[in-house]
């Protein structure tokens, strides 16, 4: 699911897609995350999102506020700072 949100696979996917990604991605546990088997994982993701938050900034990238909030409660469970 990770490699879901790279920007190439996003494109593919409906707007319902992308904000089903980002929730079942946000429903995974923080502790999960913190872990041995979700650190290379939460990397790569940390990552995606950056460069999602990137492109919004720059106006390439138009995101719902239902799919913000979940981007938050994702980026919550990340450690990172919600937007």
């Amino acid at each position: 699911l990770v490699d879901m949100l790279a920007e190439a696979r996003l494109r593919g996917l409906s707007a319902a897609g992308r904000l089903n990604v980002i929730y079942v991605l946000g429903e995974v546990p923080k502790s999960w995350w913190e872990g041995a088997a979700g650190r290379q994982a939460a990397e790569r993701l940390k990552e995606r999102l950056d460069a999602l938050e990137k492109r919004r900034e720059a106006g390439t990238t138009l995101i719902g506020q239902e799919t913000m909030d979940r981007l938050n409660v994702l980026r919550r469970n990340l450690n990172m700072t919600a937007v």
